[in-house]
């Protein structure tokens, strides 16, 4: 049980960020769900992404929570594609935003930092076990 549980509080976090992602501003036009936003195509391409991301990680946070408790092969698995699409969606969601701008290091520092947290997460939390 205990090694389940940093996947929950992973998933919370990365609940957490992709609501950030949602709300705050993105550009001149304001939060990307914002209907100043919806006249640009890519930002509506965003807006959907995103949001099926976050969709996604609701489901990963809820089988996440419900495998503490019922430990069936079937829900790791179903929780595992849910995060992984939803990963795959901001990624997408992301290179979208970086299409035509030549900015590439940006995106690919942001996936490193990524992984680098997670592992640095998933560190600490070993130590602490």
């Amino acid at each position: 049980m205990e090694l389940k549980i940093k996947y929950v509080i992973a998933l919370l976090v990365i609940l957490l960020f992709t609501c950030l992602a949602v709300g705050l501003d993105i550009n001149i036009c304001g939060p990307l769900f914002s209907s100043n936003c919806r006249s640009d195509k890519v930002y509506k391409q965003m807006t959907g992404l995103i949001a099926t991301a976050l969709a996604l990680f609701i489901i990963g946070v809820l089988l996440s929570t419900v495998s503490l408790r019922k430990r069936k092969r079937w829900i790791s698995i179903c929780e595992f594609i849910a995060v992984a699409l939803g990963a795959i969606m901001l990624l997408a969601a992301l290179c979208l935003f970086y299409k035509g701008k030549h900015f590439w290091a940006p995106l690919m520092a942001g996936v490193a930092m990524t992984l680098a947290m997670e592992t640095a997460v998933f560190m600490l939390i070993d130590m602490m076990a």
